[in-house]
């Protein structure tokens, strides 16, 4: 793909994208308990900043789909709380996921290097994980799998702090801690609670609704995806800095850090786990299955 098939969802009002967010913050809240610990991070607040992220991106993407008019069908794949998602959406009868990473750069959009230099990556950190699950349907009517690549901005490369704020109590951290520890080792069958005796319980531990804090809105950036008739393109990253891709762009494509994390364009991106990757511009562009949007283009625009 070119970067000018890059589209950026820019221009969502304020009012919509804190309903998105906040949204996304209460579902990581109540979810969190099932939601099992794959990046092995202690600290609750961090987990559940992670949670939220990926449900942001998420909303903005369903969010631009309707109102561009992409026939997708986020609904079917949604479950309940307490167990794992089937895929992100159906488009076309085929299952989606929509793979996005945080990236850390100073300007609102990236400039020093071009968005089709990042790569795309599908976790792999064994025959278990995303990477090896890419060819398993969820849904007996599909006709393929396929993973979309989305990109926003964390927040600047010298200020690493998170572009939202989750404020909770330490009673209401306790509660969460506490019904972690009790359901997290087993897999649900049927409702543990309800979600009325959740949120009450919440509301309990603090005198108003959940807080949280807005500071920015990062753009959406919607990139290339992947199906079966790309998957051989991909390399695993073996965190030691080693690739097929090396050299890819300007520099090291990527490297291992001191703390065995992968830093990709010099930080711009920077992972913990194993990945299947490939450089953007390597896949052909999710703009390109809908060539109308270069006549008509809501709440986004081109590269």
């Amino acid at each position: 793909m070119k970067e000018q098939e890059i589209i950026i969802v820019n221009n969502i009002p304020e009012e919509i994208y804190k309903k998105i967010v906040i949204k996304a913050i209460k579902y990581s809240l109540i979810s969190f308990p099932f939601t099992i610990n794959r990046m092995h991070i202690s600290d609750l607040n961090k987990r559940l900043y992670n949670i939220s992220k990926g449900k942001i991106a998420e909303g903005i993407f369903e969010f631009f789909c309707q109102e561009n008019n992409i026939a997708t069908n986020f609904k079917i794949c949604q479950t309940p709380f307490y167990l794992p998602d089937k895929r992100d959406f159906i488009c076309n009868n085929s299952e989606w996921d929509i793979k996005n990473n945080f990236i850390y750069h100073d300007n609102k959009l990236l400039t020093k290097n071009k968005y089709t230099d990042l790569p795309a990556l599908v976790p792999a950190r064994s025959i278990y994980d995303q990477w090896g699950n890419r060819d398993k349907h969820k849904f007996d009517f599909t006709k393929s799998i396929n993973y979309v690549f989305s990109f926003m901005k964390a927040s600047s490369k010298n200020n690493k702090n998170s572009f939202f704020d989750i404020n909770l109590s330490s009673e209401q951290i306790k509660f969460i801690t506490e019904l972690s520890l009790k359901y997290s080792s087993s897999k649900q069958n049927s409702k543990p609670f309800e979600e009325d005796w959740f949120w009450e319980k919440m509301k309990e531990f603090k005198n108003h609704d959940l807080s949280f804090y807005l500071k920015e809105m990062p753009y959406l950036i919607i990139t290339g995806y992947a199906n079966n008739k790309h998957w051989d393109l991909f390399k695993i990253t073996d965190n030691k800095g080693n690739s097929s891709f090396d050299n890819y762009a300007s520099g090291e494509w990527y490297k291992q850090s001191r703390n065995e994390k992968l830093s990709f364009l010099n930080g711009t991106i920077i992972t913990r786990i194993p990945n299947a990757t490939i450089p953007v511009s390597y896949l052909p562009a999710f703009s390109s299955l809908f060539p109308r949007l270069r006549d008509k283009i809501n709440y986004a625009k081109f590269k």
